[in-house]
């Protein structure tokens, strides 16, 4: 700009009529009260080749015209305006700044700690914590920085997401708007209309991006007000066209809605209806699961206006969102609520109680504490018998009896769920009959009858259904090497493995991983076993289900013995133990305390690993829940004794019979790496 640039604030105009006399100070332009400022302006900036910089336009709306006036008739004069408003002038370039990258705002806010809170250290954990919950505001971040003087990052972090009152104390020498979170709401919504306020303080209650669609059935919001919105930057827009408020402005419209009770209770039925209705239409699991936080929230207002019915129909898609986000805990609590609530208004209405309890039973599956799921899925199969509900017996039957598999036993399972078999076929659900044929296969006495319900089952399965095709698959894969076949095991599992990557399912996934570690161990071929396991352990941590951790630490545990890595082999038995030995599950604590004995063996303790094993076997042929356990210890004792005396086996024998399971626990986690390792 040959003629240079120039910085104008208007941020103390307060009446449009006077920015063209702003505009004219800041560029020491004389003006004649006579004639018409902006004629004026126009006169001395024609032949200008210069940048002008307007900043804070958004509370002058009357005057945005002037600008578009000096741009068409001052041809070589550019302006840079800032707003949070969207101007809507011909010629106008929309450049949305918004907050600071990961890297940046973390170094603000050091920085910022140094200054304001010398000796204080900041991790950049804690950073990114503050970062996150100011929505990386930079203003957020400046306000936040004082309070380390006062608490701890992470305390901060809580606090704001709680109330952002705590965003004040800004600079005394800075503008007003700048001296707290709310001083600075309050300017961008004092510009809004009452209609558009309204909008955005029913949005606040949509924790993720959100549609059209699900805006206009929550927020009211049409095309129209959403796209004001938008220009106000009160809204923004994501590449993938869903839309969303920066945690700033959400937490303050979410102050201001919960000023007002009835409409804050009006607008958040609203929300549970659209968002239940919306997880349960959804085909897309990561859909599903991006809606976690709505889904938490839309049962929580269920359960507290005592609107029960509006969560059962979606019982199921919520109850595989909380499991898919690992947020076990709260939904257990939030079941755990729903029951108290129906059993106390409406204790005669039983199917929906059967559903939730069905619901409870899974969560407490996938923690592995089979005990009390087997619990819970007893009471939902006996109120779905009592509610007549053939379905909801059917998918009883199916949890009470994976359950029971693993504190009873195989027999157990088989049983439960043949009873549920005729119940199935007499709904012409094929999908639920292949999920009833699945349990058969896992349980039934002999493995040729495993493989015959499997493969029945896979028949049923329709395109659809491709997680449940990829359980049978898997479970194909190891009936199948339990009948010799290992290759013709690794294909079925292979397959498996590939559905359960296409649908991003982390459980399946370190499952099948683990199995297919197993299966190349057990074919000779250490170097892909090692591999494999190794990919295992790392899905089953980003699937936080606790069997499938235990799983693939137990298979890891197993292929590092082979390995020759003893210490390898004993932490993570060891961790094993630990964690099945927690949630209860036999049949993993009995796999991990045979490793444990050969472990033993191995270092040169004869008598303790031999007499470990001798337990692990009886133990095993008289409660079963795994086969592959069922198969391998028999082979196990036999190798471990094949050069050892009668009179040693004896004593081995002798020494088990002398302690129970949680004896053999005890001992085992008490024996360091050091000790088991030669």
């Amino acid at each position: 700009y040959v003629d240079g640039s120039s910085f104008v604030s208007l941020e103390n105009v307060l009446d449009p009529d006077d920015v063209p006399a702003s505009i004219a100070t800041g560029l020491a332009i004389s003006l004649d009260a006579r004639v018409d400022p902006v004629d004026q302006l126009v006169v001395a900036l024609r032949k200008r080749n210069m940048l002008l910089v307007l900043d804070n336009a958004e509370h002058l709306r009357p005057a945005w015209p002037v600008f578009i006036r000096l741009i068409q008739a001052c041809p070589l004069l550019q302006m840079f305006v800032t707003s949070r408003e969207r101007l809507r002038l011909e010629g106008e370039w929309v450049y949305e700044l918004a907050g600071l990258n990961e890297d940046d705002a973390t170094q603000l806010f050091t920085e910022m700690g140094r200054r304001l809170a010398p000796g204080v250290e900041v991790s950049p954990d804690e950073a990114q914590a503050i970062s996150r919950v100011v929505g990386a505001s930079p203003l957020g971040l400046v306000l936040a920085a004082p309070w380390l003087r006062v608490m701890a990052a992470s305390e901060i972090a809580a606090e704001i997401q709680s109330d952002q009152a705590l965003l004040s104390g800004g600079h005394r020498d800075g503008p007003a708007r700048h001296r707290s979170i709310a001083a600075t709401m309050k300017h961008s919504w004092d510009l809004a209309s009452d209609r558009e306020r309204d909008t955005v303080e029913a949005l606040s209650v949509l924790a993720a991006p959100y549609t059209r669609e699900l805006a206009a059935e929550v927020g009211g919001a049409t095309h129209t007000v959403l796209r004001d919105l938008l220009d106000q930057s009160l809204v923004h827009r994501r590449d993938d066209g869903t839309f969303w408020s920066h945690p700033l402005v959400r937490g303050y419209a979410a102050a201001r809605l919960a000023e007002d009770g009835q409409r804050e209770l009006e607008v958040r039925r609203r929300h549970a209806r659209a968002i239940l209705i919306l997880v349960e239409s959804a085909v897309d699991d990561p859909a599903r699961q991006a809606l976690v936080e709505d889904v938490l929230a839309a049962c929580q207002h269920a359960i507290e206006s005592e609107a029960i019915e509006l969560m059962i129909p979606a019982l199921d898609s919520v109850t595989a969102v909380i499991l898919a986000s690992g947020r076990i805990g709260h939904g257990l609590q939030l079941l755990a609520d729903a029951t108290e609530s129906l059993t106390r208004t409406a204790p005669e209405h039983l199917a929906p109680l059967a559903a939730i309890e069905h619901s409870r039973s899974r969560l407490l599956y996938a923690q592995g504490l089979h005990g009390e799921a087997a619990a819970a899925a007893e009471e939902a199969l006996r109120a779905a018998n009592e509610a007549d509900d053939r379905y909801k017996q059917v998918e009883a039957s199916l949890s009470l009896g994976w359950a029971r598999k693993w504190t009873v036993g195989d027999q157990a399972q088989y049983q439960t769920v043949s009873e549920a078999l005729p119940v199935a076929e007499s709904l012409e659900d094929s999908g639920l009959v292949a999920e009833v044929l699945n349990g058969m296969g896992c349980s039934a006495p002999t493995l040729d009858e495993c493989r015959d319900h499997l493969r029945r089952g896979l028949d049923l399965v329709d395109e659809h259904a491709q997680d449940l095709r990829a359980v049978l698959l898997t479970n194909l894969g190891m009936v199948s090497w339990a009948l010799g076949d290992g290759d013709l095991a690794v294909d079925y599992v292979r397959a498996a493995l590939d559905i359960a990557r296409s649908v991003d399912d982390h459980g399946r996934i370190a499952d099948d991983l683990a199995s297919l570690a197993f299966l190349h161990a057990d074919l000779g071929d250490l170097n892909t076993a090692l591999r494999l396991a190794a990919d295992a352990e790392s899905a089953a941590v980003a699937a936080d289900f606790v069997d499938t951790r235990i799983y693939a630490l137990l298979v890891a545990s197993e292929i590092h013995r082979m390995a020759g890595d003893s210490a390898g082999a004993f932490a993570r038995g060891h961790e094993a133990l630990t964690m099945a030995s927690a949630t209860g599950n036999e049949s993993y604590i009995l796999r991990a305390l045979r490793l444990h004995g050969q472990l033993l063996l191995d270092s040169g303790d004869i008598g303790t690993g031999l007499g470990t094993l001798a337990f692990v076997v009886e133990r095993t042929a008289a409660t079963g829940g795994d086969f592959t356990s069922e198969i391998i210890n028999p082979k196990v004792w036999e190798e471990a004794t094949r050069t050892v005396g009668g009179e040693r086996i004896d004593a081995a024998r002798a020494w088990a019979r002398g302690r129970d399971l949680d004896d053999l626990v005890d001992l085992a986690l008490a024996t360091s790496p050091s000790r088991s390792v030669p």
